[in-house]
């Protein structure tokens, strides 16, 4: 693995930990976001992490960091 390679992968970590300190949060019994916020200190009425939109920014993260990867490497 080259320096480039550890360089993308190292960034990619990065993000998915900011991404996963600051989750995005919801409110119970329905579909309205409650924002960023950080882990240990949810918003006032928001109780659950939106568990979906978490790891649809963890893939998207991934396929950019791959997409990259791949376009760097030409």
């Amino acid at each position: 693995m080259s320096a480039r390679d550890r360089r993308i992968v190292g960034t990619s970590i990065l993000l998915a930990v900011i991404v996963g300190l600051f989750p995005p949060w919801g409110y119970y019994r329905s579909d309205t976001p409650a924002g960023y916020h950080f882990l240990f200190l949810p918003p006032a009425n928001a109780i659950h992490i939106d568990v979906t939109r978490l790891v649809l920014e963890w893939i998207l993260i991934g396929g950019i960091a791959a997409a990259v990867r791949y376009l760097w490497a030409r």
